[in-house]
């Protein structure tokens, strides 16, 4: 890493940039290309599992395989790194959105925010159809977003 005084000017560290905070309408506007995101990562998971049973069997009988089958190793583990670099690209563009992915698992995503002063998430996974639910950042349990924390009020210009 540069020594702050050989920086680019105009650039800045990591430890300077503040995470982005959304409200609910903007998660919700984002949410077309997230869902898109998050369907890619899962089509490519589930890929991705295909792909290492299939390997796990070769790899089973690894010293009598036939050539073609050899060879349809080669492949699979090529195209496990092809599945691992997309995944880290889908990772990078979610990241660089200001979203996280905050439960493998369930695919759930995260759209970071401050709730009571602390460290919170909006949250969606699929299949559901617009952001419903909130925790925080250090607990697990989901809570519904209240009706009221949903209503647009408009700004007042005096």
């Amino acid at each position: 890493m540069k020594n702050p005084s050989q920086r680019t000017f105009g650039s800045f560290s990591n430890k300077n940039r503040k995470t982005a905070e959304f409200d609910i309408q903007t998660a919700n506007r984002m949410l077309p290309l997230v869902k898109q995101i998050a369907q890619d990562m899962s089509a490519n998971s589930l890929r991705r599992c295909k792909l290492q049973r299939e390997l796990n069997q070769l790899d089973a009988f690894r010293r009598e395989l036939t050539w073609e089958s050899r060879s349809r190793r080669y492949r699979i583990v090529e195209e496990l790194g092809t599945c691992d670099s997309e995944m880290k690209s889908a990772m990078q563009e979610l990241k660089q959105l200001g979203i996280s992915v905050v439960d493998d698992t369930h695919s759930r995503i995260g759209f970071p925010t401050n709730i009571n002063n602390r460290p919170a998430y909006f949250t969606w996974q699929p299949p559901e159809e617009q952001v419903q639910f909130w925790n925080y950042r250090d607990e697990e349990a989901r809570r519904p977003i209240p009706s009221d924390w949903l209503e647009t009020k408009p700004k007042v210009l005096s």
